[in-house]
Order: C-alpha cells, then sequence, then structure tokens
C-alpha cells in the first residue's frame, strides 16, 4: 500500500501485544513482523518495545511515536476516503448496548476505532434488554468475556437480529452511598450498612445481576438465575421506600453523591473512580460479587464487513485489560 507498511505493523502489535498474534491479523509471517518492527526502530533511531517472558510492552518512546503513527495512518485513510468520494460509502454501525457497557466500552471502542477507519458512523443507543431477552429468537451470541476464567469464549454465528451490534452483559450491581454518609450510619449503626435500610434507592435499569458463569460458560444460558437489578430490588422487599429507576449511569450515580438519603445499585465499574476517590463507599449486600460476562450479537451484513474483526478484537481487549472493567 502506499502508506508505509510498517506504521500498519507497529499499530497492529500495539493493539495485540503479541507477534504472533500481530502477524495473524496481518496476515503475514512472524519473521516479518519482527523484521518491520527491527527496520522501523533503527530508522527512528529508538526502542519502540520492550520484550521479556513472552509480553511485548511499548517503552517510552513507543507510546509518542503510537500518537503520531495514529495520525499518520488516520489522516492517510481520511484523504483517502476523500478522493474516493462516491465510491466507498460511509460505513454505518448502530450498537444497541446495555447502560453500563455504553457508559465504560463503547467511549474506548469508538476511540480505539476512529484512526484506523475514518469513515466510520457510529451510532448508539443505551437500554437493551436483558440478555435473557436477546437470546429470545434463539439464535448464538458471541460471548465476548468471562472473569470466571479470564477468557473468551468464541461461539457460531447467530440469526439475524435488529440493529447491526448488540452489546448487553451479566454483572454483579453493587449498592453505593455517599462516604460520609456510610461511615457515619455504620459507626452509630441508625440505619445498618445494608442498602435496604436506605430510604431512598436509585437503581441502573436493563443490568442483568447475580449472574454467575460456569468455567465452561460459552453462551447466556449457562449464566445461574441472572436476573435484572429491578427484580433483585423487587425480592428485597423494599415497599415503602422512593425508588428511582434509570437507564443514564451519571443520573443514578449523581443522585447517589447529592443526596446522602440514596443509595445507588449499579456495576460497581461504573463507580470505580467514585469508589477509589472516597467520593462513594461501597455497601455490604449478600448478593454482590465481582464475576461478569459480556456478550454481542452481530447482524450478518456486519459480520460481512472486514470493520466486525475490529470491532471484536478491541472488545475482548478491552474487556480483559482489567478484570473489574476500571477504565
Amino acid at each position: 500500500m502506499p502508506c508505509d507498511f510498517r506504521l500498519e505493523v507497529f499499530i497492529t502489535l500495539c493493539r495485540t501485544g503479541s507477534f504472533t498474534r500481530a502477524a495473524d491479523a496481518l496476515g503475514v509471517s512472524q519473521p516479518a513482523v519482527s523484521q518491520n518492527i527491527a527496520e522501523l526502530e533503527k530508522d527512528l533511531g529508538v526502542k519502540l518495545f520492550s520484550r521479556s517472558k513472552g509480553e511485548v510492552n511499548l517503552t517510552s518512546d513507543g507510546r509518542l511515536f503510537r500518537n503520531h503513527a495514529e495520525r499518520i495512518l488516520y489522516w492517510y485513510e481520511s484523504a483517502r476516503s476523500a478522493f474516493r468520494s462516491g465510491k466507498d460509502a460511509p460505513v454505518r454501525i448502530s450498537v444497541y448496548c446495555s447502560p453500563d457497557l455504553s457508559y465504560v466500552i463503547l467511549p474506548e471502542l469508538f476511540s480505539s476505532l476512529r484512526h484506523s477507519l475514518p469513515g466510520l458512523v457510529f451510532a448508539s443507543m443505551s437500554g437493551v434488554p436483558d440478555i435473557r431477552t436477546v437470546n429470545d429468537d434463539n439464535g448464538n451470541v458471541l460471548s465476548l468475556y468471562s472473569s470466571v476464567t479470564g477468557a473468551s469464549h468464541p461461539g457460531p454465528s447467530h440469526k439475524q437480529g435488529d440493529g447491526d451490534l448488540l452489546l448487553c452483559s451479566c454483572s454483579p450491581v453493587a449498592a453505593v452511598s455517599p462516604r460520609s454518609r456510610y461511615l457515619r450510619d455504620f459507626t452509630s449503626v441508625s440505619l445498618g450498612t445494608d442498602y435496604s435500610a436506605w430510604p431512598q434507592i436509585a437503581v441502573l435499569s436493563s443490568v442483568t445481576s447475580s449472574a454467575a458463569p460456569s468455567p465452561d460458560a460459552s453462551a447466556p444460558e449457562s449464566c445461574s438465575s441472572p436476573g435484572s437489578a429491578e427484580e433483585e430490588l423487587a425480592l428485597a422487599g423494599l415497599s415503602g421506600k422512593l425508588v428511582f429507576i434509570s437507564d443514564s449511569v451519571e443520573a443514578v450515580k449523581h443522585l447517589a453523591e447529592i443526596d446522602p438519603d440514596v443509595a445507588a445499585v449499579l456495576p460497581p465499574y461504573c463507580v470505580q473512580d467514585e469508589l477509589s476517590h472516597g467520593r462513594l463507599a461501597q455497601l455490604p449486600s449478600s448478593w454482590l460479587d465481582f464475576r461478569y460476562s459480556v456478550f454481542m450479537r452481530a447482524s450478518e451484513a456486519l459480520r460481512q464487513l472486514p470493520v466486525f474483526e475490529d470491532i471484536v478484537r478491541v472488545l475482548r481487549e478491552l474487556l480483559q485489560r482489567d478484570p473489574h472493567l476500571s477504565m
């Protein structure tokens, strides 16, 4: 291709973190990947990667060069698309996503794809039904990640569904409240520490919770008794309480932060920053755990596009980066 192939090799190795996976993604041999990287490092006069125990990590110079390389490839593809106007139609992907993943995954997915796909139109809608509804048409679903095994489980192709891409999760949910209120009530035992003692509850809707996939899980059916956070609350006997239900992560979090009488119920990775900085505190509950799985369903049309493999690869990289999805 007219644009330096070594840049493609470099970016692919950055994303895959493995010479073997980079070679597979590029359709070349592993020695070819090593040779291109060696030539690029010699040309630049710096070391781009550090290699130890089979791991490949960017050096400080490598991280700096990655910013330049991504921009070079982006503007090349952008110029190419501009001069081929009318020949290459923009790729439009409609994404239906559960609100928790919409909050923590989609921005990163878009950011990772935009450098190599300047013609991509990414339309997102949150509030998708839970995994049981997703699988009602008996179509198979691709399991992207399960924290029980720490690995992905590829599944067969599924039947045509609504939209181009559908993402949902079997996620743990946590109850949180303002840290000062939690500490005060824990000390005085005036309300107790369980979220059900709070007079007001804010819930992130459309999130399948209490899912515990088995180690050999490869499909949503392997989740044991998944239920929505709303259903969990209904079983908790919260009569007489004021309950706020929303598919907006920000709305649920903000309500918990500004109102000391509110306990918010949502996946813990949506409040990692607030928990780590002490703005919110997690309340104990008997049905919480940190196991989760993420499932994807793509339309047949999307599966035929080259971008589909990039989407699956980037999603898996994002999900496996941290066991609690803290990004």
